[in-house]
């Protein structure tokens, strides 16, 4: 009797023990058929998809949803994700979803943010915090964003790679304070296109490459204060372009 006791403390133990091991709670809800994510203070590491329509599953990598360890599933979702993410140094991967809009506010650690295969028919506002931001665009899979698409970073050494992807609206990227890197890559001619792209790189040393890209209509590029490098890698079409304070 005394035996098969502690086995009972042993395993009640043990279930306790791997719950302290996650990092962090994500809450997430389906509300009038947008998608809202709220992260806390700690680093939080999540995978947002979509394995039907209409739902969302997201799930947690060493991060618990909803209070739970394992992935959560939301059904009833059409409309926009709107994600906010607080402290901590925080992963989030978005993939394979259709959406009327997207909004993402980084946290202030060390961040970054994936998208891939997405179509998203509205308005897209990405965020950085005040930590290093890593915002990769299409790196696995072409993305599609039919209006705006807005990208602010923080104030910190930032990097943005928008690889394979198309934006049929105006495009405003501003890299802020930092040392900070942009690239924008077709894998093939025209692969990344745009109908307006604006550039503006903030203070410090900052660095643009392109290549392979289309903008149909106007592009403007501005690398701001600091010793600044652009570099045209080859087979872009850069419709009305003008650029400034960049030394090559």
């Amino acid at each position: 009797m005394s035996l098969h006791s502690n086995r009972g403390h042993r395993c009640a133990f043990e279930t306790l023990e791997n719950r302290w091991m996650l990092t962090g709670n994500v809450t997430a809800q389906i509300a009038n058929g947008d998608l809202v994510i709220e992260g806390d203070d700690s680093g939080n590491v999540i995978a947002v998809s979509s394995p039907t329509t209409g739902s969302i599953t997201i799930t947690g990598t060493g991060t618990m949803v909803n209070s739970s360890p394992n992935p959560v599933t939301l059904t009833g979702f059409t409309g926009r994700i709107k994600a906010n993410m607080n402290g901590g140094g925080d992963n989030l991967a978005f993939t394979g979803i259709t959406c009327t809009g997207l909004r993402v506010v980084m946290g202030d650690g060390e961040e970054t943010l994936h998208l891939d295969s997405l179509t998203v028919n509205g308005k897209t506002k990405l965020k950085g915090g005040t930590g290093e931001d890593f915002i990769k665009i299409g790196l696995i899979a072409a993305n599609t964003f039919n209006g705006n698409l807005e990208i602010e970073l923080g104030k910190s050494n930032d990097s943005l790679e928008f690889q394979d992807s198309k934006v049929t609206g105006k495009s405003e990227i501003e890299t802020g304070k930092g040392a900070d890197t942009l690239t924008i890559t077709g894998t093939t001619s025209g692969a990344a296109s745009f109908s307006k792209l604006e550039a503006e790189l903030g203070k410090g040393d900052d660095s643009l490459t392109i290549k392979n890209t289309t903008v149909t209509d106007k592009t403007r590029l501005n690398g701001g204060r600091g010793h600044n490098t652009f570099v045209d890698d080859g087979g872009n079409s850069l419709a009305g372009l003008k650029k400034k304070h960049f030394e090559s």
